[in-house]
């Protein structure tokens, strides 16, 4: 079922946002949650207060009514008029970007991401004393995606216009008067939790009946996110349903999944890359992590060898794994994921090679390179954003 917002153009999403029970277009914080976990001293105090920067980032990319506790001073409630065709409130989320747009694509892979890390790390957010924060991303995010399936076969793909809301140089706020992760949550909110999952496994049944990939849903998103291949998302989605309900069936459907999106991938340049239009070594990574899958450990980490070890990026001077030239420190971010997750798995002595090569990468990002690459956080940093 293809929606109309009162913003913009809708569409189905089948399959990807599976992954909403467990809640990246910018590097995630989850990178540091390793860092906190073994740091002490400045190393800690470090990494606490980027991981915090990192989640008052999402928080600035808050739509709707903001919570009484919300941090950003120069934010308000924003697009309060946001709703399907048939009146239901679309009302929450987060924007896309630098814009103004809300997407149910970009929100599910980042939210998936950012579960990921709290689940995987829960030391190093404790330590951190991020816990709550990374709590408070994952279900605003989640609420929101909530809200989008609108029914057993109705996905809000979209609320926006992408040429109109990148166009726009306003403050979100005067939207309101210019337009008319259940593993996280499950010991704290079952209810909560329960309700996620009946969703998950709903947008699994609804992915699995129309498969497709979700960029030719809509015109805007095949302009912004112009997916390669759907097998790897949904894939992902049942990794994270096989790890929540323990059904042997969803590994089975991710393990045949992933089969075939090797064979049908295997020839993009991008096979080795690790973003929005990859999940496929995320989701090995995830059933060699949750499952005892040794098979899929084992090709985790046979995939971060080939970057450590330079086989399919280059290596700058300073010692950057790059890969491209537009989101190549999104891409080695998430990878370094990868790594700390297989080195969780590993005997320390074998550990150690991944969780050097993913902290080198840290810390190229914030600051061992020529510059920090958070904005506004350290010294000889930049102070501005690619940000409306």
């Amino acid at each position: 079922m293809v929606h109309n917002s009162l913003r913009g153009v809708g569409s189905s999403l089948p399959g990807i946002v599976t992954v909403l029970w467990a809640l990246y277009n910018c590097i995630g914080p989850y990178l540091l949650l390793h860092y906190s976990n073994i740091g002490r001293g400045q190393s800690l105090r470090v990494a606490s207060s980027v991981l915090d920067a990192s989640y008052q980032f999402y928080e600035a990319q808050r739509s709707g009514v903001l919570p009484f506790d919300n941090r950003i001073s120069w934010r308000g409630d924003s697009a309060l008029n946001d709703r399907t065709p048939s009146g239901a409130s679309l009302v929450g989320g987060w924007y896309d970007a630098g814009d103004h747009l809300k997407t149910s694509f970009s929100t599910a892979i980042a939210t998936s991401f950012l579960s990921w890390g709290l689940i995987q790390f829960k030391q190093g957010h404790a330590i951190a004393g991020q816990t709550h924060h990374a709590k408070a991303a994952v279900r605003w995010a989640a609420d929101w995606l909530m809200k989008a399936h609108t029914g057993p076969e109705e996905f809000v793909g979209q609320v926006g216009s992408l040429t109109t809301d990148h166009e726009y140089w306003g403050r979100p706020e005067d939207l309101v008067a210019k337009k008319i992760q259940r593993q996280v949550h499950k010991a704290d909110d079952p209810v909560w939790a329960e309700k996620a999952l009946t969703h998950a496994k709903s947008l699994f049944r609804f992915g699995a009946k129309y498969p497709g990939k979700f960029s030719d849903s809509s015109k805007d998103m095949g302009a912004a996110y112009p997916s390669s291949a759907w097998r790897d998302d949904m894939a992902w989605g049942a990794a994270w349903l096989a790890a929540a309900t323990g059904n042997a069936v969803y590994r089975q459907h991710a393990h045949a999944l992933l089969n075939e999106s090797r064979t049908e991938e295997a020839s993009r340049w991008e096979y080795y890359v690790t973003n929005w239009d990859n999940m496929l070594w995320a989701t090995t990574a995830l059933l060699g992590s949750t499952g005892g899958d040794a098979d899929s450990a084992l090709s985790a980490q046979a995939y971060v060898d080939r970057w450590r070890k330079g086989e399919v990026v280059n290596f700058t001077s300073r010692g950057l794994a790059y890969s491209d030239k537009w989101g190549s420190l999104r891409n080695v971010a998430n990878v370094a994921m990868i790594s700390f997750v297989v080195a969780q798995d590993l005997p320390a002595a074998e550990a150690a090679p991944y969780e050097c090569f993913a902290l080198s990468q840290l810390r190229y990002m914030l600051g061992d390179g020529p510059r920090s690459f958070v904005v506004g956080w350290a010294l000889s940093t930049q102070q501005d954003s690619q940000q409306q």
